[in-house]
């Protein structure tokens, strides 16, 4: 029997993105096998705060500038207060919150996680991380290229990044009997539809899809309806790509929606599901869909090629490669219904080979188990 343990998440908010999803399901989880969760934000926008167990408190310690030290202060004393025995951060910002703050608090393990392999961006970052590591106990990363990249860009000692997958629930996220029509009124069930399911920044890369289906012979555009679901993050990137779609008189074949709660509905209502990313952590929405049943089409960005066998269990084609994803949709596109539903059966018992929530529990568990990460006893 282990002993169970007070652990406290911490992130940023809990706007709906893929880390977002991720800590709600750590928090889950943790919470079912005994332990005392509580998850702490600084930002109000707390879109999956309904996902969350009820035994998990949300705690909210307000921060209203860039360099806040009101709130550094706020969150040192909570620390003090709360005495968590675990503290677990995710993302860039509460990584640094958690290493130094937590650190000065006397918080026993800190573990933080990077889910992006964007560090070749910024020179300061990596500068920030070599200084920053050494205050934490251990290193999450979502895919082997982050340790691969953690490795070579920052020299961090190896035996302290693990490497756990992101988790995917699998009673959630399954094939529904829905059409189209039933989650978006005005898209018409005969139409074929393709969804692009993440937030809309530069790294989701929304413009090769735009360019890859402007490159398809004009028979296709008939009957084909691209679907963009996610926050819009960039306003000018999304002002950009409406005129792009405008300048390639493409209008009618595309529609932005926003965020939607219901993805598996959507994921099953649709044809192909494509995710073009520049780089990626750990890409939730492929393996999300793949759960569903979808014939997936992914960019070759981070572990993607783990994870999906082309032709298989789904299809790849090399990042920003506008040329060779028309050829791969137009591939799908030709093939019959059984053909993509064969595809989408075997992209399931991928991801629960992969992706399983009794795999992402035990595995977090044995490292906050652990004896073994650097600076504890």
């Amino acid at each position: 029997m282990r002993d169970n343990k007070k652990i406290l998440l911490f992130i940023s908010s809990l706007v709906s993105g893929g880390a977002q999803r991720q800590m709600v399901l750590l928090a889950n989880e943790l919470s079912r096998a005994g332990n005392e969760i509580a998850l702490l934000v600084y930002h109000s926008n707390n879109q999956l705060a309904y996902q969350l167990d009820k035994r998990v408190e949300v705690i909210e310690i307000v921060k209203q500038h860039k360099v806040d030290l009101k709130f550094i202060y706020h969150l040192w004393r909570f620390l003090k207060q709360y005495k968590p025995q675990v503290l677990i951060s995710y993302l860039f910002i509460p990584n640094m919150y958690a290493r130094l703050i937590g650190r000065l608090a006397g918080v026993p393990r800190i573990i933080t996680s990077e889910r992006n392999v964007d560090l070749g961006h910024s020179r300061s970052r990596v500068f920030l991380e070599r200084l920053l590591s050494r205050f934490g106990h251990a290193v999450v990363v979502n895919a082997n290229t982050i340790k691969a990249t953690y490795g070579k860009e920052l020299r961090m000692f190896s035996p302290i990044i693990h490497v756990i997958y992101n988790a995917v629930d699998l009673d959630y996220f399954k094939k529904t009997e829905v059409v189209i029509n039933d989650v978006c009124p005005d898209i018409v069930d005969e139409e074929v539809v393709i969804l692009l399911p993440a937030r809309v920044e530069a790294q989701k890369n929304h413009r090769c899809l735009i360019e890859a289906i402007n490159s398809l012979p004009a028979s296709y555009l008939r009957y084909l309806k691209v679907v963009f679901a996610g926050n819009i993050f960039d306003q000018v990137l999304y002002e950009s790509l409406m005129k792009l779609i405008d300048d390639y008189q493409l209008t009618n074949n595309f529609k932005f929606i926003g965020p939607k709660k219901n993805m598996p509905e959507l994921y099953s209502a649709v044809d192909i599901v494509v995710l073009p990313s520049l780089w990626e952590g750990f890409p939730n929405v492929v393996v999300e869909a793949m759960a569903c049943e979808s014939l997936v089409v992914a960019s070759d960005v981070s572990d993607v090629p783990a994870i999906i066998s082309d032709g298989k269990d789904g299809y790849i084609f090399p990042s920003d490669n506008v040329e060779i994803l028309m050829e791969k949709l137009r591939y799908c596109l030709d093939m019959k219904k059984t053909d993509r539903d064969f595809i989408g059966s075997a992209s399931r018992e991928r991801v629960a080979e992969l992706c399983s929530m009794q795999r992402f529990r035990a595995d977090y568990l044995a490292l906050i188990d652990a004896n073994t990460m650097r600076g504890t006893n």
